[in-house]
């Protein structure tokens, strides 16, 4: 089956890549003022995690048609994924150790810990398995977190390559029906197991930190989103006017939840509400983290389907600046934490002497988003795109 707009670019989903982005590296500053709520942040990160299996899926069921011999099939798609990913998550991963072990040499301190880092969980880097660590932990009994201040977004990019292990199996062997069938019941499956899955993690410890960690970044508990982006490959047309319904339903839900469990943690725990909105334990302290992915689920699902079938559903996501930003934006959210680090503690830590804290955040912030923009656009053009293009000469020999 395939769709009529699989070889469409879709505009409006670069520029949804390019603002929604700025949702994570805003929140991952930890601003006292200029912040955003984390339920934002996860919207961002499920959306990428749906639009990236709608899209994947779409190109492999029509890849199916072409490459009859299973084996062509799958080189064709870890070719095109090797080349696009594989350069700068190790090279990012690279020259961050280079730069440690220098520190270490001249300075004798290890920079943000990342020498340490490396050496108890960079066999989890190396091997796209970085998202169990907080699991790990748990069942270890280590409730310290330990992490290196410029590793702990990677865990994002190993659920995606957990994906990316499967999904050609699914769509080789599955027809499209038996796919629509398989994602429907990810799609119930996976919230029963989130349930299930709390109530144990809550068992075992009381650090509501880790908890909330492991809720959002382990694929046990994760993989269903990947799921609803299949499903929306392999579904036939929808009507446009329930999917927006949906969409704006889901979105005020989403919302009322989070007015609902702020205030409910501020009751129960005396943490000032705006304090809390960018918490990462917000989910874990009152069991929030039972049910929200199926509203972040069904609401970047709805949000997604009028992305991709529909021109100008969203008239900001047409902005140009958003759209080329979109473009390389995975190089971004690799690069981010080398400016983050510095804008925060360099450049904000020495503006606050002098000026009024939201003031210091405020230049800090624009100065920080300004940077990750021109390097990773600097990246995309002098560096990846040059793996990028070597795909067609690996194809040519399938």
């Amino acid at each position: 089956m395939e769709r009529k707009n699989e070889n469409k670019y879709f505009e409006q989903f670069d520029g949804a890549r390019g603002l929604l982005a700025f949702s994570i590296f805003i929140l991952h500053l930890h601003f006292t003022y200029i912040k955003v709520p984390s339920t934002l942040a996860n919207f961002t990160l499920h959306s990428f995690f749906v639009a990236s299996a709608y899209l994947i899926t779409t190109i492999l069921l029509r890849d199916k048609q072409k490459y009859v011999a299973f084996g062509s099939f799958f080189k064709q798609f870890y070719i095109k994924r090797i080349l696009r990913i594989f350069p700068v998550y190790f090279g990012y991963i690279f020259v961050v150790l280079v730069l440690a072990i220098l520190h270490k040499m001249i300075l004798r301190h290890d920079l943000v810990g990342v020498l340490t880092e490396f050496k108890q969980y960079g066999y989890m880097l190396m091997t796209f398995t970085y998202n169990f660590k907080d699991l790990y932990c748990i069942t270890q009994g280590d409730n310290s977190i330990a992490s290196s201040n410029l590793f702990p977004h990677l865990w994002s990019i190993s659920m995606e390559e957990q994906f990316y292990i499967i999904i050609p199996f699914l769509i080789y062997f599955l027809s499209v029906k038996s796919l629509r069938i398989l994602s429907i019941c990810c799609i119930i499956f996976f919230p029963i197991i989130r349930i299930v899955g709390y109530e144990w993690l809550k068992s075992i410890s009381d650090n509501n930190l880790l908890i909330g960690f492991t809720m959002i970044r382990s694929s046990v508990f994760q993989f269903d989103a990947f799921f609803y982006g299949i499903l929306m490959a392999v579904l036939p047309p929808l009507n446009l006017k329930q999917i927006r319904r949906l969409f704006y339903l889901s979105v005020g839900l989403l919302i009322f939840q989070d007015i609902v469990n702020v205030l409910m943690i501020q009751s129960e725990y005396n943490i000032p509400a705006f304090e809390m909105i960018s918490r990462y334990d917000i989910y874990a302290m009152n069991g929030a983290a039972r049910y929200i992915d199926v509203l972040l689920n069904i609401s970047c699902f709805a949000f997604l389907y009028l992305v991709f079938n529909t021109q100008n559903e969203f008239p900001l996501l047409l902005n140009n600046r958003l759209v080329e930003y979109g473009k390389f934006s995975f190089g971004s959210y690799v690069y981010q934490y080398i400016f983050i680090l510095p804008s925060y503690y360099l450049l904000f830590k020495t503006l606050e002497i002098y000026l009024p804290v939201f003031v210091a955040e405020l230049i800090s912030a624009i100065i920080c988003l300004v940077c990750i923009i021109q390097f990773s656009k600097w990246s995309y053009y002098r560096f990846e795109l040059k793996f990028i293009k070597m795909k067609d000469y690996f194809l040519k020999k399938i």
